[in-house]
């Protein structure tokens, strides 16, 4: 005859569950500045022709490479003027007292970019959004008329995600933007 202790079942039950649990949870919820292997987005000549603006400005290279990125896990496979959107949204939180003062805190910051937290961010970015984002960053003006006060985006498909407290601007591609 076996006896079949059901107390011991449960248990055994409940730790497989959180097992399965805590391996479909990403592993890191936030990554670090320090811990991107920042490589070099294209040859060095094209550098050079941004180099003299970002002397100039208060964003940094780092800064620069982190908003390519950013940018490119977000709107990866969107057409050019949703990440142009995506780009002035970054760009309008620094400029917003809501956020950090920089693109660092603004894409680093808490809970704001999934991103980050499932480290889609350390992806080499497509040359194609680097060259879109050097082209909103080089014309400030232009895109701010033309996105402005873009503060939030999302790709799901509801546009109530942010209801309430932001306004729907319109979808850009699978992305809806609000101010």
């Amino acid at each position: 005859m076996i006896f079949i202790d059901t107390k011991r079942v449960i248990i055994i039950f409940i730790i497989a569950i959180l097992g399965l649990f805590l391996l479909a949870k990403p592993a890191q919820t936030e990554v670090m500045v320090e811990s991107l292997e920042v490589t070099p987005l294209v040859e060095e000549k094209r550098l050079q022709s941004y180099q003299e603006y970002l002397e100039n400005e208060y964003f940094t290279e780092t800064e620069f490479d982190i908003l390519v990125r950013c940018v490119d896990a977000e709107a990866r496979g969107q057409q050019e003027e949703a990440i142009e959107a995506v780009t002035c949204v970054i760009l309008n939180r620094v400029d917003s007292k809501l956020y950090p003062n920089s693109i660092e805190g603004v894409v680093f910051q808490e809970g704001q970019f999934d991103v980050v937290a499932y480290g889609m961010i350390r992806r080499q970015p497509l040359e194609r959004t680097f060259l879109i984002v050097q082209r909103v960053y080089e014309n400030p003006i232009e895109y701010q008329l033309k996105y402005k006060d873009y503060i939030a985006f999302d790709s799901y498909v509801t546009i109530d995600t942010f209801s309430g407290w932001l306004t729907y601007v319109e979808t850009i591609d699978d992305l809806n933007f609000w101010r």
